[in-house]
């Protein structure tokens, strides 16, 4: 998995992301304490505007994000991404400074605004700077960072916000966008599309990924198959706290042990995955994964004891391994360079209106129904949907790299 770091300019695109990474997490809890210690813990619904306002960019602003990274030459997205999260992570401090709520939302908002724009352009330049036979082990190494990020990322947040404040926290998140800035402008390759039309408009170009995702058997495969694992994520998030209390009898904070578990066997999964990644046959790996989900989330569901709810927990982290394994480099093999901005924006946006419709269903059906039998049903429709989905995108990888050899195959015509 990491002899994929031998490649200049994809070690660098990691090493960018390893150190925002991090920084990302020293601001989000950073911002989550803030906010509670501002509002003296009496006030949810300002806690949870923190969450509005870091995901709705990616529910309204996706496609168009994706569409203007399409446009652009990748690396300079990159470098004014970071830029301008590094100028957004100072605007916090003022925000501090003032003791106030508005200019912290729109600044987080802000923020995630551009990170719809950096995402799409990480992706296209990784491609062009990987070889297709290695996409798989670059996105292993890629998932497992994050992973090991995430787990890192909220102990060390935490102990930097209540050891040294939130000066010194989002001064360190604006530092770390500096360096990654620094490093992406390192990087030598260029990624431009060729496809784009610079006179074309934004519109017409976003229409036209929206037809081409229309008329894809393969993306709309993939999006059924991820916008599935991300309600059944949203679901999780809503029901485990009431699976371990309600059904289990047990005090909230043993819920800390399944969050834990999930973020270990990701990292696990994904290290073991980047491994043999020359084995895998990746057309199935997304069905599987989330059938394995599915199961995972049946057990959680039937689960006598905080073990077996566990275990569940275990099988829905190697399901996501599984998913996103296959997901990623599916997506940067098939899907035309012109449009892969595009394409991974509507993922997005559709990917975000998932996690929050299972979310709030969770939720409301909790009020009127057992919590096992609402998350057991989630299971069931997740194994069912990764059965259809999944065969369903096996056969469209198959019929496109038949037409891919073909094309390979076509004799070359001289001209004398």
């Amino acid at each position: 998995m990491f002899a994929v770091l031998r490649h200049r300019d994809f070690a660098l695109i990691w090493s960018g992301q390893l150190v925002s990474g991090m920084g990302d997490w020293l601001r989000n809890m950073a911002l989550l304490y803030w906010v509670f210690s501002v509002t003296g813990g009496e006030s949810p619904l300002a806690t949870a505007a923190i969450t509005v306002a870091t995901t709705a960019p990616a529910l309204l602003l996706g496609l168009t994000a994706g569409t203007l990274a399409d446009r652009w030459e990748r690396r300079r997205v990159l470098i004014f991404c970071d830029a301008t999260r590094c100028v957004l992570s100072l605007l916090q401090l003022v925000a501090v400074a003032k003791q106030s709520l508005p200019l912290a939302y729109v600044v987080a908002f802000c923020s995630s605004a551009v990170e719809q724009l950096y995402d799409p352009a990480r992706v296209a330049l990784i491609r062009a700077t990987v070889p297709r036979e290695e996409l798989v082990a670059a996105s292993s190494l890629r998932q497992t960072t994050t992973s090991a990020i995430m787990m890192l990322g909220m102990a060390l947040g935490t102990g930097v916000y209540f050891m040294l404040g939130p000066w010194v926290s989002f001064a360190l998140d604006a530092a770390s966008f500096f360096v990654a800035m620094v490093i992406n402008l390192a990087i030598r390759g260029r990624c431009v599309s060729s496809s784009v039309r610079a006179v074309s408009s934004v519109w017409r170009e976003a229409r036209e990924g929206l037809e081409y995702v229309r008329g894809s058997l393969f993306i709309r495969s993939l999006l059924v198959l991820g916008a599935m694992a991300m309600a059944a994520s949203g679901l999780i998030e809503v029901v485990q706290i009431y699976l371990v209390t309600r059904e289990l009898g047990l005090p909230e904070d043993r819920l800390a042990w399944l969050g834990t578990t999930l973020g270990v066997s990701m990292f696990a999964g994904f290290a073991l995955v980047g491994s043999f990644h020359r084995r895998l046959r990746l057309e199935w790996l997304p069905g599987l994964g989330l059938g394995v989900c599915g199961v995972g989330v049946l057990l959680m569901a039937v689960a006598p004891s905080l073990l077996v709810a566990i275990v569940g927990m275990v099988l829905v982290g190697l399901g996501n391994v599984l998913l996103n394994v296959g997901l990623g480099p599916l997506m940067q093999t098939y899907v035309d360079m012109g449009l892969l901005g595009r394409v991974m924006g509507v993922f997005r946006s559709v990917s975000t209106a998932s996690m929050l419709l299972g979310a709030s269903s969770a939720g409301y059906l909790i009020a009127y129904a057992n919590t096992r039998q609402v998350t057991g049903a989630a299971g069931v429709l997740l194994m069912v949907a990764a059965l259809f989905a999944g065969s369903r995108l096996a056969h469209a990888v198959v019929t496109l790299r038949a037409e891919h050899s073909e094309e390979h195959a076509l004799p070359t015509a001289t001209v004398k």
